[in-house]
């Protein structure tokens, strides 16, 4: 096996406040080592403003400032994944709307939502973190009946499923950071454009692609499901 233990900490609909995030990142700190390998996936709301993404938490309200006060912005994020999460290794998927601007540093206008503001930090940059994210900048991020199962996913989740057992182009047996990306970044435009459908007929979800930044080495991430 290539871990002596996999510890999964799920954060859920009412548990997903901005406190209780605080708290359980606050309680891995405390345990992880610069061994171990991190993982984070949010599956979420996402949105941005004056330059700054923000995930939505579960207990968001509206109302002046609200980003700023309820939200969890950039800058919580870096201090977790560069200051608090010791791991070495450690990936940060985010299947959420307009994560892409934290890869490529701004986001564009959206003509199906209200303009977003340009340079949005380089999450990845801050922290070290290799980050994919399910969309370009101001795309939505979005779900459907996929596959033939039928099975309802967010079009990144059911990319990064697939890769897990269809990634690996090498032959190893192992998924490592490389394939997972190119797997993923050439499956979630196939996936929103109808290409990769379900056996139940639904509209043709729309355009979204992938981002991915990193600065650091490859390295396997799980073995290759069966």
């Amino acid at each position: 096996e290539m871990y002596e233990e996999v510890i999964v900490t799920p954060v859920l609909d009412h548990n997903a406040t901005r406190e209780n995030l605080e708290n359980v990142v606050g309680r891995i700190a405390e345990v992880i080592h610069p061994r171990d390998t991190f993982i984070l996936f949010a599956a979420a709301h996402g949105t941005s403003e004056n330059g700054r993404f923000y995930l939505i938490p579960q207990d968001y309200q509206g109302g002046p400032n609200a980003l700023q006060k309820r939200a969890v912005g950039q800058e919580q994020l870096q201090d977790w994944f560069a200051n608090r999460i010791k791991a070495r290794r450690a990936i940060i998927l985010l299947d959420t709307c307009e994560s892409g601007a934290l890869v490529a540093g701004y986001a564009r206008a959206r003509t199906d939502a209200p303009a977003s503001e340009a340079a949005v930090g380089r999450l990845h940059e801050a922290t070290g973190r290799p980050v994919l994210t399910a969309t370009a900048a101001g795309q939505f991020a979005h779900e459907g009946l996929i596959g033939e199962n039928g099975e309802r996913h967010g079009v990144f989740t059911w990319a990064v499923l697939d890769a897990l057992r269809n990634g690996d182009t090498n032959g190893d047996g192992l998924i490592e950071l490389s394939e997972l990306v190119r797997h993923v970044q050439s499956v979630v435009p196939k996936v929103a454009a109808g290409l990769v459908r379900a056996a139940t007929p639904e509209p043709v979800l729309g355009k979204q692609t992938a981002r991915f930044g990193s600065r650091g080495e490859d390295f396997a991430v799980v073995r290759r499901l069966q």
